[in-house]
């Protein structure tokens, strides 16, 4: 039995208790109110640990749901964040190594993921990666922390023109046009 399986089950005991309460004690106004004020609070608190029940089993059903498309070479590093953000969900890895990071990143290019983005974090000096893609109707966000080097990027020319040339630069692991 987990922490909120407990919760759960604590206060559908003291709310039982209340009820007693409430039936013994029936003809005092000033204890029947007394017992009808904790009955609210124990149903505010049941109600409260119930939908922390329902979000935890959305929350479990999703992560599996997303787990169930995205390629293992995805799934072999630890998520150690995964929570509900606005209509969506956030999902964020551990500190990669940089050999780590540019697989990571190149696998999550081939299992869909759109927009992704790459951003110096100097508090770790380390680079960011993110970006999102669909499961059925859910939108994620993935986040990828790692890398200590910037992402290498490519120059491809654009246009060539007789007096000018234009070229562009775009990241290795990304494919982000910089």
């Amino acid at each position: 039995m987990n922490e909120l399986e407990k919760q759960i089950q604590v206060v559908a005991e003291v709310r039982q208790r209340a009820q007693n309460l409430k039936t013994v004690f029936g003809g005092e106004m000033t204890t029947e109110t007394k017992v009808n004020k904790l009955m609210k609070l124990v149903d505010r608190q049941l109600d409260e640990a119930l939908l922390a029940v329902e979000e935890a089993r959305v929350a479990k059903a999703t992560a599996l749901k997303v787990s169930s498309v995205l390629p293992e070479e995805l799934l072999a590093h630890t998520w150690w964040r995964f929570e509900k953000k606005g209509d969506g969900w956030y999902m964020e890895t551990s500190i990669l190594s940089d050999a780590e990071a540019n697989e990571f990143i190149r696998a999550l290019k081939l299992c869909g993921v759109t927009g992704i983005k790459s951003s110096y974090r100097g508090y770790a000096n380390k680079w960011a990666y993110s970006g999102t893609f669909q499961v059925g109707n859910e939108t994620i966000e993935i986040m990828v922390d790692g890398g200590s080097q910037p992402p290498t990027c490519r120059v491809e020319k654009i246009v060539e023109m007789k007096e000018v040339t234009t070229y562009k630069a775009i990241c290795e692991e990304t494919g982000e046009v910089l």
